[in-house]
């Protein structure tokens, strides 16, 4: 059996293009949420074996 890894960071901004931080982030394909840091970023890492 192969493992599949899956592994998405992105970054969200304001409509001056200034970072937003504490934006929550929704992946439906994996039922999760994640939350944007003070530099609006967030990161989703899966290992599927």
């Amino acid at each position: 059996m192969q493992a599949l890894a899956c592994s998405t960071t992105a970054k969200e901004y304001d409509e001056k293009e200034k970072p937003l931080s504490s934006v929550s982030v929704f992946l439906r394909e994996f039922n999760q949420y994640f939350f944007t840091d003070k530099d609006g970023q967030f990161a989703f890492n899966r290992m599927n074996s």
